[in-house]
């Protein structure tokens, strides 16, 4: 990309962040965008941390202290500030793991893929923050000034208590695929679910009658003088988001978002998002040791290895290029109209493949998709669209969008933004699908 189409690439997406996409339509289960929302209500697994609906635990596989429990449960502005929350972190440094360091030992009974998978989950925190997980030792504990530690368990749940805990807490992996340990890891480094945000209510719905009574308090929104957003947006895609039907008592959804195309996408358990990633380096301040601080563009940030940290399909020193696929596929589109397909299109797309292609209109245009024709793995044999799908990147470079699977066609889709940045991903398994060929269309009012 030369240095024009840079500056210019980079003056779109900050020009539109807040546009929004026309979405809001009434409920028809003759949409299939409707009956989408239909089928992940009864059809997806729950991630494993919600299975056990019988414990008297607050929000279940969050364990709280004492002292946190009183504090969320009075809702005291007038506490002090030290024992605040924030955004889906405490904010209260004692909570907090000195140097990001976090002492661990395996518990005794735990099975050989119990542990590869403890070891693969801290691993996917280290790969991407300054955050490091070490042997608890006598020598790591006078380093680090304290003995606290977490203790992986075989314990017949999945859960652990939030932040650091004087004398040393479990984290029970009896009941944990690798992703809910990874998002166990979330709460013992001090996350909090994602849907206990005081904006929760301006992006998704919680369906109170489908609530199990029992687990009501599960859905507590916390309040401003308990949880700031620090400065991020709500993310659909959090490791830490409830799923659609957490703790339903008839198979409904309890959380439904606005948005239905991202029906499918919350309580994901595959993946840390670019936002948890994001909110992890900033609590442990992970590049505060650099000299210097690039600017970095596209919503990226300052990394702990001192380079810009790129949202999805972005790359280049300060995230100012659209990453190139390899499957001759993708690219930036800058007239006003133009057709687009996957790869080998009508035949069977390749594995492996991401396609990236950012269409850029003048300011206050809006975006026109029309789809001629969409085949891609089943929305259901793939569940939360997340082996092949089109997702459109309408919300923000640094949040999950819209995501289109299976053999969803609505048209024409009227996107009010004057760039978007589309993105097609298949896995590596084959599944005979012809993929995706549409148009779009650059709209001046």
């Amino acid at each position: 990309m030369d240095t024009f189409w840079a500056l210019l690439f980079v003056a779109c997406f900050v020009s539109t962040a807040s546009g929004a996409p026309r979405f809001n339509q009434p409920f028809n289960e003759r949409d299939p965008l409707a009956r989408l929302q239909l089928l992940s209500s009864h059809g997806l697994p729950k991630p494993d941390e919600e299975l056990n609906v019988d414990s008297p635990d607050f929000e279940f596989d969050m364990v709280l202290t004492p002292q946190q429990r009183l504090y969320i449960s009075t809702h005291s502005g007038e506490t002090d500030p030290s024992q605040a929350w924030k955004r889906k972190v405490i904010i209260d440094v004692t909570r907090h793991w000195p140097q990001a360091i976090i002492p661990y030992q395996i518990a005794p009974g735990l099975k050989q893929y119990q542990i590869q998978w403890a070891v693969d989950a801290m691993s996917m925190w280290e790969n991407n923050t300054c955050i490091r997980f070490r042997p608890r030792s006598r020598h790591l504990a006078s380093q680090l000034g304290h003995d606290d530690y977490i203790t992986f368990t075989n314990d017949s749940s999945c859960r652990t208590m939030v932040g650091r805990v004087a004398g040393g807490q479990d984290l029970s992996v009896g009941q944990c695929s690798k992703g809910s340990i990874v998002h166990e890891l979330g709460h013992t480094i001090g996350y909090v679910h994602e849907q206990s945000r005081p904006d929760r209510d301006a992006n998704v719905d919680i369906i109170e009658n489908n609530i199990i009574p029992t687990r009501e308090s599960d859905f507590k929104k916390y309040t401003n003088k308990l949880v700031s957003t620090y400065g991020l947006p709500y993310d659909y895609g959090s490791i830490m988001h409830y799923s659609s039907t957490a703790f339903s008592k008839n198979g409904g959804l309890t959380v439904r978002t606005h948005d239905p195309h991202l029906q499918m996408v919350i309580g994901q358990r595959r993946d840390l998002s670019f936002l948890d990633v994001q909110l992890a380096n900033e609590l442990y301040k992970c590049n505060d040791h650099c000299t210097t601080h690039k600017i970095c563009g596209n919503n990226g940030y300052v990394g702990p290895d001192c380079k810009c940290v790129c949202p999805e399909g972005l790359t280049g020193d300060t995230c100012d290029q659209l990453i190139v696929s390899d499957k001759n596929c993708g690219g930036v589109l800058n007239a006003t109209s133009g057709s687009l397909q996957t790869p080998d299109y009508p035949m069977d797309y390749p594995q492996n493949a991401d396609c990236y292609w950012l269409i850029q209109g003048p300011p206050r245009s809006n975006i026109v998709l029309t789809f001629d024709a969409f085949d891609t793995d089943n929305e259901m044999e793939c569940q939360w669209c997340a082996c092949d799908y089109l997702e459109v990147k309408v919300y923000g470079l640094n949040k999950v969008g819209q995501r289109y699977c299976g053999t969803y066609i609505k048209n024409p889709i009227i996107y009010n933004s004057s760039s978007l940045l589309l993105h097609f991903h298949s896995d590596e398994v084959w599944t005979m699908n012809s993929g995706v060929k549409f148009s779009y269309k650059i709209v001046t009012s």
